[in-house]
């Protein structure tokens, strides 16, 4: 969490205990959060944590050592798969009209 913030990121451990981890991902996703860090006790041993895209559901193993400029990288990507999805809908949602008898098939669609 310290790390990701000194970057920052602005992150938050959600150590509640009177929740289980399905009701806490989905509160998260809800939230807004693109990014979910999952970390486990086997990827403690590991040394491993898990990434979670919350547009696409993609989900991606790290290595801990290498989580913040992981976790760098990831938002960036995000920002720019959304960004290109959001322009391509835009452009698709564009017709040029030159005349009064092209509009109103337009609008129709």
């Amino acid at each position: 969490e310290a790390s990701l913030g000194a970057q920052g990121v602005r992150c938050e451990v959600d150590a509640r205990q009177n929740y289980t981890p399905g009701w806490k991902y989905n509160w998260w996703e809800m939230k807004g959060v693109p990014l979910r860090v999952e970390i486990g006790p086997r990827d403690l041993e590991r040394g491993t944590c898990r990434f979670v895209r919350r547009h696409n559901g993609a989900k991606t193993d790290c290595e801990r050592a290498e989580a913040v400029p992981f976790a760098l990288t990831e938002l960036d990507r995000i920002h720019n798969d959304m960004l290109q999805a959001a322009k391509a809908k835009r452009d698709d949602g564009i017709a040029r009209a030159t005349s009064w008898a092209e509009v109103a098939p337009l609008l129709k669609q």
